[in-house]
């Protein structure tokens, strides 16, 4: 009787501690920076700036639209 006792402790001492080790696999965007100072801008001009980023999560990353303000 008291092995499983013993063995329902060890399940779910188990269960509870490996319940926290799981990650879940999803993408993950990085910048290299997220803002830019344009500075002073004269009127008709033309300013372009490229922001860099990356995948580093552990899935694939799919940008479905885009938006600047």
């Amino acid at each position: 009787m008291k092995v499983i006792h013993f063995c329902k402790y060890l399940l779910i001492v188990v269960l509870s501690v490996g319940g926290g080790l799981t990650t879940h696999a999803a993408p993950q965007i990085t910048f290299e920076e997220t803002t830019f100072d344009y500075g002073d801008v004269q009127a008709d001009s033309t300013i372009t700036h490229i922001f860099v980023f990356r995948n580093t999560g552990d899935e694939p990353l799919i940008i479905e639209s885009l938006q600047s303000l």
